[in-house]
């Protein structure tokens, strides 16, 4: 399979997925995703232009897409071209032409001849696939005019975040303690991550278009959504990239403190419950909530507490809780003090939204 197929297969594989049939599909292609490809495959993007390059000049005149793939894997070059300059000095008509006639190194009139023959059916051609297929995907609205061929990629570009503006978004999913593993509802969700805060965490201008736009923040709120639940943990904040940390690990609740544990029960660090306090807890990484901390009795390991997002209804469980925290405020009547810290045993519901039932003195903290 030559450089190009594989590339749009690439394309369909990640972007187009069976898994994702029936949702909001992000047809977003910027260089991380092309820096993806190109390193599993070990060539460089050049190679992998003039790749692409050969497709357009040997279908300047088909007047029909070949297959869908051929489609897709056209299409995320134009996108790949229109997220570049949106990062740069803004997109506009005539410097895209450009951008994207760079980095085909092709002649800014084959393309457009290119454009003529091709550009309105290779997007319609997607377009009707995606809705016989089930894929919900950002339409561009067309209009006539001297640019009526660039719009297609423009609109859908400036509609859309990039997966590097994603990874600053993502870092609000930390700080609201989230987890990748978490099984929200997308009420549940916005309501634990606040939309209103979203621009402090938006690192490129393009973010802050997107989430100031009033007509795109329908879109802008799915894909946020569609995009924690595919999230690996991985964020980035004032341009340091960061990993969530407890992506292999587990907490535990132990004689001497908080354990945490290898994915294998190895034990990796204990922190002193005399000693711990929300901000340290909080540079772990580890957080689910703010102010609070969840257990269950293990199902394996039925001595043991391990620490857990919910419990099921009637389940018993156990929370430390943070002094100061909301949680304070909230149970503080029915609370004792324990080492500096709040603790209660809870009784669960199925609700995600915080509503635990306090229990004081149903079961005490192991002595440390």
């Amino acid at each position: 399979m030559d450089i190009f197929s594989q590339f749009c297969k690439y394309v369909d594989d990640t972007i187009f997925s069976k898994d994702k049939m029936g949702s909001a599909v992000a047809f977003v292609i910027d260089s991380a995703f092309i820096n993806e490809f190109c390193s599993q495959r070990k060539i460089t993007e050049q190679a992998l232009m003039k790749e692409v390059r050969r497709f357009l000049q040997t279908s300047i005149y088909g007047s029909y897409p070949r297959s869908d793939l051929s489609v897709k894997g056209i299409l995320a070059i134009q996108l790949y071209a229109a997220s570049q300059r949106s990062k740069s000095d803004g997109l506009t008509a005539s410097n895209y032409r450009e951008r994207l006639s760079q980095l085909l190194s092709i002649d800014i009139s084959d393309l457009q001849e290119w454009f003529e023959y091709n550009q309105e059916n290779y997007w319609n051609y997607l377009y009707g696939w995606c809705d016989r297929n089930y894929f919900d995907i950002e339409k561009c609205t067309p209009r006539k005019g001297p640019w009526r061929y660039v719009q297609y990629p423009m609109q859908q570009a400036e509609k859309v975040f990039t997966a590097e503006d994603l990874k600053y978004i993502a870092c609000s999913f930390i700080n609201a303690s989230l987890h990748p593993d978490d099984d929200l509802t997308e009420r549940t969700f916005w309501r634990t991550v606040k939309w209103d805060a979203l621009g402090s965490y938006a690192g490129t201008r393009h973010a802050r278009h997107i989430l100031e736009e009033e007509s795109f923040q329908e879109d802008a709120r799915r894909q946020i959504y569609n995009y924690f639940l595919s999230w690996n943990g991985e964020y980035k904040e004032n341009s340091r990239p960061g990993e969530f940390h407890d992506r292999d690990i587990c907490i535990f609740l132990g004689n001497n403190g908080l354990e945490i544990r290898s994915s294998e029960l190895d034990l990796l660090e204990t922190l002193p419950l005399e000693t711990l306090d929300k901000g340290s807890y909080r540079k772990k990484g580890i957080v689910r909530r703010d102010g609070l901390v969840l257990f269950r009795k293990d199902e394996t390991y039925k001595e043991m507490w391990s620490e857990t997002r919910y419990l099921e209804k009637d389940e018993e469980g156990l929370a430390l809780v943070f002094k100061n925290s909301e949680y304070w405020y909230r149970y503080g009547s029915n609370a004792f003090k324990h080492s500096g810290m709040l603790s209660w045993s809870v009784s669960g519901t199925m609700s995600a939204t915080r509503s635990f039932t306090a229990s004081p003195g149903h079961m005490k903290l192991p002595a440390v």
